[in-house]
């Protein structure tokens, strides 16, 4: 079978929709383009002592432009009063070992969550209960922060 990773398709529509309106609250959104092709954002906010990377999205095979994106956010905070940096994501992210590597630390929070199909007929959606299942979820994907 084909490789599909599941997440919100971040059309900038959508990322303006959800991060740059000032009714969503203090969020810094950060592009990587090469010419008129976005690479990759980042979406960041802090709240209280806490930075936050609320969304991060880079095309596929560019570690490189993740690893680029990871600094920024690190610059971004280290002139801030932020003493922890934290980035939320499933376990089996397709970022996950770049986030690990980059120095974030593997934290058990367990949250629930759930899906239900709107338009997908739920036997195509079977994939999602496998264990391995690479889900591209973000804190900012759920309103959480």
């Amino acid at each position: 079978g084909r490789e599909v990773t599941v997440g919100v398709v971040r059309t900038a529509k959508y990322l303006n929709w959800r991060y740059c309106d000032s009714r969503a609250g203090g969020f810094v959104v950060r592009v990587a383009e090469r010419g008129d092709t976005m690479l990759g954002c980042e979406v960041l906010c802090t709240r209280g002592n806490t930075g936050y990377i609320a969304d991060l999205f880079v095309l596929p095979g560019r570690e490189d432009v993740l690893r680029a994106l990871l600094d920024e956010a690190f610059d971004h905070f280290a002139g801030t009063a932020v003493h922890t940096v934290e980035c939320w994501i499933a376990e089996t992210h397709p970022y996950r070992d770049a986030l690990l590597a980059s120095g974030f630390l593997r934290k058990r929070r367990l949250r629930a969550f759930g899906y239900m199909p709107l338009r997908t007929p739920v036997a195509e959606l079977a994939f999602l209960e496998k264990e391995d299942a690479p889900i591209h979820l973000m804190a900012g994907d759920v309103d959480w922060i």
